[in-house]
């Protein structure tokens, strides 16, 4: 029998440890998206916010009660992704796809995704498609740079 399951069995999982395991995992994440967002490149950043969203799935679900893992999942989310949403969008995206960044940025949309933040994003590409085709109603053009552009 594990620990967690002697907790949980004594009645002391929900009141003490589970307590104690949100409240240290935002304290924890909050540190760490102060330290990287703003000294890290942007795809470095995103890649590594999406490899710390995996690593808590895989650690909640070694380690913790299955009603633990909905909420340090959601606090993870919300540390890593909602706060910083569209800080994340207005630092990222013009540098993403100026290079090309197709990797980056599709990783970008699904972290939105997981917290139904993807709107800013969405008018990020809408306000680049104005800019940089004003005449155009649809444009299918792969690898077009936009030369007229300084905004993106």
């Amino acid at each position: 029998m594990s620990s967690l399951s002697i907790l949980s069995t004594l009645d002391l999982y929900e009141p003490h440890f589970d307590k104690a395991l949100v409240q240290s995992t935002e304290e924890y994440y909050l540190a760490e998206v102060e330290q990287l967002s703003h000294t890290m490149p942007a795809s470095e950043y995103i890649r590594h916010l999406d490899t710390r969203v995996q690593q808590e799935e895989q650690r909640c679900d070694r380690f913790f009660e299955r009603r633990s893992k909905n909420t340090v999942m959601t606090v993870v989310k919300h540390v890593l992704i909602t706060l910083d949403a569209e800080a994340l969008i207005d630092r990222s995206f013009t540098n993403l796809v100026k290079s090309d960044d197709i990797a980056s940025l599709r990783t970008l949309y699904h972290l939105l995704k997981l917290v139904d933040k993807v709107d800013p994003m969405r008018a990020r590409w809408a306000q680049y498609i104005k800019v940089c085709f004003p005449s155009s109603s649809v444009v299918l053009m792969i690898g077009y740079r936009c030369g007229t552009c300084n905004e993106f």
